[in-house]
């Protein structure tokens, strides 16, 4: 179940635009690495910066993350 209070966005894949992680983010897929110019970026109510290539990805993330803290 998505919050509705649930924040996430597309930004340039740079690094500058996450402000916890800090680095250029490259994902291991099927095909190799991939590391694309944009990405999707939200987060936990643990205040964790998740990130993925899509937009259901950062979600689902956010919710196994809020799920396993216990933070509802």
């Amino acid at each position: 179940m998505i919050k509705c209070l649930m924040s996430v966005q597309k930004v340039p894949n740079d690094g500058k635009h996450l402000s916890q992680i800090n680095r250029v983010v490259t994902f291991l897929t099927c095909k190799g690495w991939r590391t694309p110019s944009e990405i999707w970026a939200g987060f936990s109510d643990n205040g964790i910066e998740m990130t993925d290539m899509t937009k259901r990805g950062v979600i689902k993330k956010i919710e196994r993350d809020n799920k396993l803290f216990g933070a509802e």
